[in-house]
């Protein structure tokens, strides 16, 4: 079954269960993108091989080292309706293309 959580991201319980959860971890980053996403990226060592920008919507999708799959969403607040229309029309995931916008 899976588990949803909305904490924030840094905080230390959020941090741990990333770390030592198993199965698909979803994270839609919908504020403070520049802070949240540093802290991804000390924490997902495979985060910082893809390259993204802050200027604009984007999906990454990946699977770490150890199986996992990962999305990682990044929305302006309140645009969580739009994200759901990208995800819903791509519907699946290409692990040849890890970052997408929309």
């Amino acid at each position: 079954m899976a588990k949803f959580t909305s904490t924030p991201i840094q905080g230390t319980e959020s941090m741990t269960f990333l770390k030592e959860s198993g199965g698909t971890q979803f994270i839609v980053v919908d504020r403070n993108h520049e802070k949240v996403l540093s802290a991804l990226r000390n924490t997902l060592p495979d985060l910082v091989k893809i390259p993204y920008s802050f200027n604009e919507n984007f999906v990454i999708n990946y699977y770490e080292s150890s199986k996992r799959l990962f999305l990682i969403a990044k929305i302006n607040e309140g645009e969580s309706s739009q994200l759901f229309k990208a995800l819903k029309k791509r519907r699946f995931m290409d692990a040849l293309q890890s970052y997408w916008r929309f």
